[in-house]
């Protein structure tokens, strides 16, 4: 698995990606909303990351979106 940068994803390494990828090119617009949302999940997976669930039977966790529990 590629390493992520402490940074996050940026527009030209995205740009590189998409290229490798065959994806076509795309605007300076569109690779930097999608470098965002890709920065918000590299920082939502960090979060959980640092959860200490151990203890926990993987079947036994639930998210529950917008709830305090």
């Amino acid at each position: 698995m590629a390493e992520i940068s402490p940074t996050g994803p940026d527009i030209a390494s995205l740009r590189v990606a998409m290229e490798r990828l065959g994806a076509g090119n795309f605007d300076d617009a569109w690779l930097s909303r999608f470098t965002n949302e890709l920065n918000m999940l590299v920082a939502m997976g960090r979060k959980l990351d640092e959860l200490d669930l151990s203890g926990d039977e993987p079947s036994h966790i639930y998210i529950i979106p917008g709830s305090n529990v």
